[in-house]
């Protein structure tokens, strides 16, 4: 696989996290054009995004959450769980093919979420990437 797919199933499978989250509690959804180059453990390389949702109001993200990793489990080759930050805020985690991993944590004023993703890892050709983003 080539950076350019990489990246783009990145961004594809970090809005199908976000629609965990019914249609009707979302106001915006942005996704950043530009990522950057992260180390996998195995010597490749993720390409690492960023997509941030507002809600039309604060979000109780726990069932919404319970929901997306029943349903995410249903899928082959994925595995997803409810896990907590340091600050007791619920996280969806979602692993997949190639070591991709997506997290979506919510912002402690439970108006916002942000899902960072990292691509399947893949290698990178020295020359393929200048500069800091992609």
């Amino acid at each position: 696989m080539k950076l350019p797919e990489a990246k783009r199933i990145a961004q594809d499978i970090a809005i199908e996290v976000v629609a965990v989250v019914p249609r009707p509690l979302i106001s915006t959804v942005e996704q950043k054009p530009k990522g950057s180059l992260l180390s996998c453990s195995n010597g490749g390389h993720h390409w690492a995004g960023h997509t941030t949702v507002e809600f039309v109001a604060t979000l109780d993200a726990v069932p919404v959450f319970e929901a997306g990793v029943r349903a995410w489990n249903q899928r082959e080759g994925w595995h997803a769980e409810l896990d907590y930050m340091f600050d007791r805020s619920p996280q969806f985690v979602l692993t997949g093919p190639g070591d991709s991993v997506y997290l979506m944590s919510m912002d402690p004023d439970l108006g916002s979420a942000h899902v960072s993703s990292f691509s399947p890892c893949i290698e990178v050709k020295p020359g393929e990437v200048r500069g800091p983003f992609y």
